[in-house]
């Protein structure tokens, strides 16, 4: 009777490992960028795509979303795309999201959902591997002066335009895959100007301070991130990590927004790529990229992702 016993928990031990295995290859699956050697072409621009509303749909069309998205530029691909379950794994089916009037205007609260999700253009746009979020220039700003809409002016209609200057959105993105490089451009001085025409304080450009958002580099591939100042001009951080850092950035349902059950959005806080400052314009900032945890800031990226503030 043991011999019979062995075998059949020996086939059934193998069973168990056959499918761990097989899901830890799927849990594994690392996409990844045709750059440097791999790259098959040297120039590219990137149209970017508007914000979208996503309120109320299901993780898998969210996820169709973002799949099409990618696939919209297959040279910049090696091999297939799966979105990365650490980043897109938590979002909950059915959530509203916060808003882009909801974040820039309303703020926490039942109108928090109004308007396209603000998580929408960063989804939307997968090879904006690193974007500045303006904190410095919004209601949320803990700088010299925190955004007061000249709200007897605004009208909710004014505010549902996509043209309202909500917040600075990227002008160009600029590929140079051969190279291992690219680059996002904003405007900030034309951002600041069209705030300031509805603000009740004006800002100016220094109140431009900007967090990172990094989920996309870390979707397609590349999981430590560095600001290198010595590379950067005009920008500033009052504490900077002297090493790089594990990209920690995800999508999944948070109370923040206030809503009843509340809404998909990113997290987690991380102090350490927040509060950029912009001392003076034109100014850039040199992030570098790695796949693997490097040595130390000094080894050279995988890629290396540039901000552009004009």
């Amino acid at each position: 009777m043991s011999r019979r016993i062995v075998p059949l928990a020996l086939i059934a031990i193998g069973l168990v490992l056959v499918v761990y295995a097989g899901s830890r290859l799927l849990d594994t699956h690392r996409n990844a960028l045709a750059v440097g050697p791999r790259a098959p072409i040297e120039e590219l621009a990137i149209a970017l795509a508007a914000p979208q509303e996503l309120d109320g749909l299901p993780r898998e069309k969210v996820l169709d979303l973002r799949r099409a998205a990618v696939a919209r530029y297959p040279d910049l691909l090696a091999g297939d795309y799966v979105p990365a379950p650490a980043v897109f794994g938590q979002i909950e089916d059915g959530r509203p999201w916060w808003g882009m009037p909801g974040q820039f205007y309303y703020g926490a609260g039942e109108r928090s959902i109004a308007g396209p999700a603000e998580e929408s253009r960063f989804i939307l746009n997968p090879y904006l591997l690193v974007a500045a979020e303006f904190s410095g220039l919004s209601m949320w700003s803990s700088g010299r002066v925190a955004l007061a809409w000249d709200r007897a002016r605004i009208t909710a209609e004014q505010v549902a335009q996509p043209g309202f200057p909500l917040t600075c959105s990227p002008r160009s993105l600029h590929w140079w895959p051969a190279a291992a490089y690219a680059m996002v451009t904003y405007d900030v001085s034309a951002c600041v100007a069209a705030i300031n025409a509805w603000a009740l304080v004006p800002f100016e450009t220094t109140d431009a301070q900007f967090d990172l958002i990094a989920y996309n580099a870390r979707d397609l591939g590349f999981d430590y991130l560095y600001v290198s100042f010595a590379d950067s001009t005009g920008i500033g951080q009052a504490d900077p990590p002297s090493a790089p850092i594990a990209i920690r950035h995800y999508l999944h349902r948070g109370d923040s927004c206030g809503y009843p059950g509340g809404c998909n959005n990113m997290s987690p806080h991380t102090p350490e790529i927040e509060g950029l400052a912009v001392r003076r314009l034109p100014a850039r900032a040199t992030i570098r990229l790695w796949r693997a945890q490097p040595a130390g800031a000094a080894q050279a990226p995988d890629m290396t992702f540039l901000i552009d503030l004009q």
